[in-house]
């Protein structure tokens, strides 16, 4: 190993590396500042591996215990106790810094006996990872063999330089850092504020004045009425030798009372919903009509690009039935139970004509087209939410809701003249949050870019003055 007393006798930048690097070595000594010289990771520090399972962490241990990770977990008995640079070898790759009494994950890289300034060596990890970890291998689980680290090339200043950049690099990130801090609460309180727009316009409150200054709009009992009369036109229309089911009674008894005006109302009532058809994936190709997935949904979000399928070839009434049109409403109907990532809800708007449903996706079509809107709003509400997890079955740690969840559960329903007031003024409050939300995205971003400006500078000696 070298000694970093020795390596930086070195003024000639000369070259320590394997041949797997030394084509790069060759590229940064083009560019190194007069007295920086390169080296292998592996020539400048011991390089080993924890020795424990992740299932051997202890809750409230005394030490840190290193995984691959992000988070860091606890452990009550040590194996190192040094200064040392921690690399994940696997999963989600990421670097991190300690100095005293730890453990390790025996797929953690620990990096030990370093011969330069370890904070430096940290920093420039960081900064080279995407590089260090571009020939990962694996197909489920990424991962990195010893080579990828230990044969990497490493700028190394000077030793009082070292110290330099290091302080230079906090200083600058820790005022970054606090600006991405500021703009992350201001994030939180955004999303905070659209739950409470959204929980206001659901419960009535938006429109409080509005009700007062129009107290004779037609009831919402009366636009149910033409509901459940275009409900049974439909029905006969589609079924002609069936006899008309009418929907289930509603229990009124564990419902809140309403606003004058309004009813409650299940969405069999007013929707015609149905599940999505297992379409078999081993049928899909590369074109024709598009099958939607819940891979293809998120919250008020219909993403096309998410692992895109298609079917060619389709029978007929499969198409009829199991088509999307304008005003569609999708709710996904299996996740994980701890996320609480499915209920996703999105409205399908000015769709191609050739989007098919797949299974475990709920299809609400509005009897009447106006209220798509409204319904969309309302069941991606936390209080319809809440009662749409309550239907939950399944394994541990997936979930699944059944059409029962859909069809059975009544929702507020205001007059159709207050549902789209209630409407424009949501739309108006939340496209606001959202503007402001796009422009932190955006700085959040810059920031990003702003940390790998900095160790860019820091690497090829611009961020402070030469020794």
């Amino acid at each position: 190993m070298i000694k970093q007393k020795s390596a930086m006798k070195n003024t000639d930048s000369s070259i320590e590396l394997s041949d797997s690097r030394v084509v790069y070595a060759m590229e940064l000594k083009k560019i190194l500042p007069v007295k920086w010289t390169v080296y292998d990771i592996g020539k400048i520090c011991k390089i080993q591996t924890g020795k424990l399972d992740v299932n051997q962490a202890d809750e409230g241990g005394k030490y840190p215990f290193f995984t691959c990770a992000e988070k860091i977990y606890r452990i009550n008995t040590p194996a190192f106790d040094t200064e040392a640079v921690l690399v994940a070898g696997n999963g989600f790759f990421n670097v991190k810094y300690y100095k005293g009494k730890f453990n390790a994950y025996q797929r953690t890289y620990v990096l030990t006996d370093i011969d330069i300034d370890g904070k430096y060596l940290y920093y420039y990890t960081n900064y080279r990872l995407p590089d260090i970890t571009l020939s990962n291998r694996g197909s489920t689980i990424r991962y990195i063999r010893l080579g990828d680290l230990r044969d990497y090339p490493v700028v190394v200043a000077p030793p009082d330089e070292q110290k330099l950049i290091v302080a230079e690099i906090e200083k600058q990130f820790s005022r970054l850092d606090e600006a991405v801090a500021a703009l992350k609460r201001i994030k939180a309180n955004l999303k905070r504020y659209k739950a409470s727009v959204l929980k206001a316009a659901v419960e009535g409150k938006l429109t409080e004045e509005w009700r007062k200054e129009h107290p004779d709009v037609e009831p919402a009992s009366e636009l149910l009425k033409r509901i459940l009369v275009e409900r049974r036109r439909k029905w006969e229309e589609a079924y002609p030798t069936k006899m008309y089911k009418e929907p289930g009674e509603i229990d009124k008894s564990k419902l809140n009372a309403l606003h004058k005006g309004w009813v409650w109302a299940s969405l069999e009532m007013i929707t015609d919903a149905i599940g999505g058809y297992a379409f078999k994936s081993k049928e899909f190709s590369d074109s024709g009509h598009q099958i939607i997935k819940m891979a293809n949904i998120k919250m008020e979000t219909l993403d096309l690009s998410q692992r895109p399928a298609f079917m060619s070839d389709v029978p007929d009434d499969i198409v009829v039935k199991y088509q999307l049109v304008d005003g569609d409403i999708l709710i996904t109907l299996t996740g994980t139970r701890k996320k609480r990532d499915y209920g996703y809800v999105v409205q399908i708007k000015e769709p191609n004509t050739s989007l098919l449903l797949n299974q475990r996706i709920a299809r609400l079509r509005p009897y009447l087209c106006e209220l798509s809107s409204f319904l969309s709003m309302v069941l991606q509400s936390e209080v319809y939410r809440d009662r749409f997890f309550s239907y939950e079955t399944g394994n541990v740690g997936q979930g699944n809701v059944g059409m029962k969840a859909i069809t059975i559960e009544s929702i507020p329903f205001p007059p159709l003249e207050e549902q789209l007031t209630i409407m424009r003024d949501y739309s108006r409050n939340v496209s606001v949050a959202n503007n402001i939300e796009r422009d932190v995205d955006n700085n959040l971003k810059r920031a990003d870019r702003l940390h790998q400006s900095i160790l860019n500078k820091a690497f090829s000696g611009q961020l402070v003055p030469r020794v």
